[in-house]
């Protein structure tokens, strides 16, 4: 009996370190792959969430771009119809605008507008203008002479805190 008894323990001894081996391999393995599949599922979803984000800031942007495109053409509409009406012409004759493209035509439509913008600006012909202007001034005259007033009074108020100071100090 005992000769029966020692023999599975040599064929256990022999076999149990390459067994075992492989056994340790096959969960390391197993739980790379697991943790890897993990990494793999939550990156994809992520990318996925930025794609869907990336695609609707892109459809703002491009709202934007188009409601900045129509304000622009209806304030060059409006800075156009602002400037001076242009006298109507008759069709059957040509005039050096109509062979211009239109690109040129919105620059020299703006330049026009500019100079108007500055001439406009340098002659205050407006009596309320001008009664504005009086105003302003007699406004920056009264504040001066509060200011000149403010700083008699801070000086006299030192000069008497320091005759305070100096009296307590010698009594």
């Amino acid at each position: 009996m005992e000769s029966h008894e020692e023999m599975p323990r040599q064929s256990i001894s022999i076999s149990n370190p390459w067994g075992l081996t492989a056994l340790v391999l096959a969960l390391i393995l197993c739980a790379t792959a697991g943790a890897s599949l993990f990494y793999f599922v939550r990156e994809h979803r992520q990318a996925r969430d930025l794609a869907a984000t990336n695609q609707a800031l892109n459809a703002n942007l491009a709202q934007m771009q188009n409601q900045l495109q129509a304000l622009s053409e209806k304030f060059n509409a409006l800075t156009e119809a602002s400037q001076s009406p242009a006298p109507t012409r008759s069709m059957s004759a040509a005039s050096p605008a109509s062979s211009m493209p239109p690109h040129a035509m919105s620059k020299r439509v703006h330049a026009r507008a500019a100079a108007h913008q500055l001439a406009s600006r340098q002659k205050p012909d407006d009596p309320r203008f001008n009664q504005m202007q009086q105003q302003l001034s007699e406004q920056e005259k009264q504040l001066a002479a509060t200011r000149e007033d403010m700083e008699k009074t801070r000086n006299d108020f030192d000069g008497k805190l320091n005759s305070t100071r100096t009296d307590l100090d010698g009594s």
